[in-house]
């Protein structure tokens, strides 16, 4: 059952983004939001993300309020799902178009050490953009990434990850290819949490 589910799950992506990636951007991200607000129906995580909100913020958002935040996060997943099955159609142009960048030298530029460097982020907009801008501009990035529980989708999810010259790492033995990377002075990036 698990191998039909996978095989079912890996074409599905592999149509879903051979569509994405010939529609206009804005009408496939404005896709992505709207399948991401319908999906925010069915999930039975809303009602955990509500109280998560109540018990962060108090009464500082109403009910509506929380509920509108709420779906706004489910729009963004939306958007950020077609984001990542465009990858391989980005290009340096669309990177420069859709990302501003703060302070970039302070990354491509880094100074040569005798060790590599490791890039902390947070689950915070689209933070799998991070290593496909990175590659574009020529500085490759060796991202960890979570093992999926399908293999197939799980080895499609890591290609796109690795189209513009990043590298995938899973966790357990791929951490010695991280250190690995440290050793040659390459680049590693991971999520805090």
């Amino acid at each position: 059952m698990i191998f039909l589910i996978d095989l079912v799950a890996y074409c599905l992506v592999l149509v879903l983004a051979a569509i994405f990636n010939r529609l206009p951007e804005n009408i496939a991200l404005g896709i992505g939001r709207n399948v991401g607000k319908l999906f925010f129906y069915f999930s039975s995580r809303r009602r955990v993300a509500y109280a998560d909100l109540k018990a962060a913020f108090g009464e500082r958002y109403s009910a509506a309020g929380r509920w509108a935040i709420i779906r706004d996060h489910y729009a963004r997943l939306g958007q950020m799902a077609v984001e990542f099955v465009r990858f391989p159609k980005l290009d340096r142009a669309a990177i420069e178009r859709l990302i501003q960048f703060h302070h970039p030298e302070r990354f491509f530029d880094l100074p040569d050490h005798d060790r590599g460097t490791v890039l902390l982020t947070a689950h915070l907009g689209n933070w799998e953009l991070m290593q496909i801008a990175s590659g574009i501009r020529g500085k490759p990035v060796h991202v960890l990434a979570r093992n999926q529980k399908y293999n197939r989708l799980n080895q499609l999810l890591n290609r796109f990850r690795e189209t513009h010259g990043s590298v995938a790492i899973t966790r357990g033995m791929g951490i010695r290819d991280l250190i690995r990377a440290l050793k040659r002075r390459e680049v590693i990036g991971m999520l805090g949490d």
